[in-house]
């Protein structure tokens, strides 16, 4: 633990045991048979890391594959079960266009919901930073086997068991009618550093969610188990509505968020009122900015001006903000 005012060597002061490290008891990791030599060199040095944070971690399973075709890969991948905690691969090609990389992740994601991590065989090679890459490697698998790397103390609304949701909408551009898919997380512990969510295929372009409730009262439900108390209250960040929504977001949105609460606390059978913030922000804002002479800006106006400007309205217990952001110059 220390201060994060004033730390010059921060990248340094993090490189130790992390704030929750699970323990890693059943891994493996796939490599070409050919590269046995790269994979010893990239464990050696990871076993460096692993005892710089004293991460609990056990010998992984090594799978040497023989050959490069993805069949011969996904044979080999069989072994994988929900047992196992996340599979390390050693993979050939340049950064970002590995071979064998994009199969790999689909395969995981529908067939085998195993975490994964990928390391290019030509980064071990080179040798250039390779003990700073292993240390981003075992923070990356410590998130993804849900351990906590860092977190922040004293933050605001920890006083109070607080739950964060971000919500956002995702528009696929063109002219095929793809589904637009909101995506849903929430904070579930009270640093802010572990995170439950949720994804829900909507009508093309549809902005408004309409199935809201079931993803709220399952958040609480989250948040419940894992915290063994109903939050006091849930501030929502509601990023990318435009100016004709917000009436849509308000008697959509926010009252399936209230009437969730009132289902939520009526099964666990708790006395309580959960308070909602929530926060609704729009980018595209047509604002315009005048000079003192009462001239409007224009684009090649020299001038630089950010602005903030929120919008809130109370209801009972509960604050619902309109957050509009905006730069320009």
């Amino acid at each position: 633990q220390f201060s994060i005012e004033g730390t010059q060597d921060f990248d340094r002061r993090v490189q130790d045991q992390m704030y929750t490290q699970p323990s890693l008891d059943k891994w493996a990791i796939f490599y070409p048979a050919k590269d046995q030599k790269t994979l010893m060199n990239f464990l050696d040095t990871f076993k460096k890391c692993v005892d710089t944070y004293r991460y609990p971690l056990k010998q992984p399973r090594q799978i040497a594959i023989n050959g490069r075709e993805w069949s011969e890969w996904k044979n080999e991948m069989k072994i994988l079960d929900p047992s196992v905690q996340v599979a390390v691969f050693l993979l050939p090609g340049p950064k970002k266009a590995a071979p064998l990389y994009n199969d790999i992740k689909l395969h995981l994601l529908e067939n085998s919901p195993v975490p994964s991590q990928v390391v290019l065989i030509k980064t071990v090679e080179s040798g250039k930073g390779l003990r700073s890459i292993c240390n981003k490697v075992l923070v990356q698998i410590c998130a993804k086997v849900g351990g906590v790397p860092w977190a922040v103390n004293d933050l605001p609304f920890t006083d109070k068991p607080t739950m964060v949701v971000g919500i956002d909408v995702f528009h696929k551009a063109g002219k095929e009618k793809n589904q637009s898919v909101l995506a849903y997380c929430s904070t579930v512990n009270n640093t802010f550093s572990r995170y439950w969510t949720a994804l829900r295929y909507q009508e093309p372009q549809q902005e408004v969610c309409n199935t809201m409730q079931k993803v709220v009262f399952d958040s609480l439900n989250e948040f419940h188990q894992t915290n063994k108390v109903v939050p006091h209250r849930v501030i929502v960040y509601r990023d990318g509505v435009a100016e004709s929504q917000v009436k849509g977001i308000k008697e959509t949105e926010v009252a399936a968020f209230l009437n969730s609460f009132q289902e939520f606390t009526k099964e666990k059978g708790v006395n309580q009122r959960i308070e909602l913030v929530f926060i609704c922000v729009n980018k595209r804002v047509n604002a315009k900015f005048f000079s003192q002479n009462g001239d409007n800006l224009t684009r090649e106006s020299s001038i630089s001006v950010s602005y903030t400007h929120l919008r809130a309205h109370e209801t009972g217990r509960n604050l619902v903000c309109r957050l509009l952001l905006e730069k320009k110059k």
